[in-house]
């Protein structure tokens, strides 16, 4: 784990910083996207090990950039930062409702797959020293 400083701006004096660590990644990616897990199961390995399988569905407008950057890039990006690895390629499902009462503007579903990372045995949180 890497120590530095770094300035506290509310009392001007310097505070110990750590860095985070993989389980930190995981414990955040898991608080922050809660709402869009939708379950899981354990996939049975050759050598006799599963590997815990979560899917996860973001609904989004498909004409808005700026949502399709914040939650699909973001999305994806913070899942590989926590150790998630693709178990499926993406599923996506247009026109799964509407954004507006009119109907001009459909949203599209899009579906994740990912191996569920393995928490080592003694993995601490860089926050509590809590083992995972």
């Amino acid at each position: 784990m890497v120590e530095s400083y770094r300035p506290n701006e509310d009392q001007g004096r310097e505070r110990p910083y750590q860095e985070k660590t993989k389980a930190d990644w995981r414990a955040e990616f898991e608080r922050n996207y809660r709402s869009y897990y939708k379950g899981d199961f354990d996939r049975p390995n050759e050598d006799g090990t599963c590997t815990r399988v979560c899917a996860y569905e973001l609904i989004l407008d498909p004409l808005d950039q700026v949502e399709r950057h914040s939650l699909l890039t973001v999305f994806a990006l913070r899942a590989g930062q926590s150790g998630y690895k693709q178990a499926l390629g993406p599923l996506v499902l247009p026109n799964v409702g509407y954004r507006d009462r009119e109907g001009s503007r459909p949203l599209t579903a899009v579906q994740f797959f990912f191996e569920k990372p393995a928490s080592p045995a003694g993995e601490t949180t860089s926050q509590t020293g809590a083992i995972r």
